[in-house]
């Protein structure tokens, strides 16, 4: 079942979030290394560190969303597309029903 939900991602909300928590997303260690792996489950920096890689995850789709937003408007304002799309002469290529 698809999901009707906004994907949109924003990074700053993320961030926030977390900083609310105490949590400097920069002095903490990296999820998943050696140093992280040797806490104990229930140390803080442990959780701070699974915390600080979701903001760092939130930075890079935030920041792959603006960069298809620019590149959809350089596309669309690079041609004159409706022009182009009447000028096709007798090129026609027709649509077919997508098979369920």
């Amino acid at each position: 079942m698809a999901t009707t939900a906004s994907q949109q991602v924003c990074w700053v909300a993320v961030l926030e979030f977390v900083q609310r928590r105490g949590i400097d997303p920069q002095t903490v260690l990296l999820a998943g290394t050696p140093q992280w792996n040797d806490l104990p489950d229930d140390h803080p920096d442990k959780l701070g560190a699974v915390l600080a890689a979701g903001v760092h995850h939130a930075l890079r789709l935030d920041c792959g969303q603006t960069a298809l937003a620019c590149a959809s408007r350089e596309i669309s304002t690079a041609a004159a597309w409706s022009r182009i799309g009447r000028d096709r002469g007798r090129a026609y290529i027709p649509r077919h029903k997508e098979i369920a």
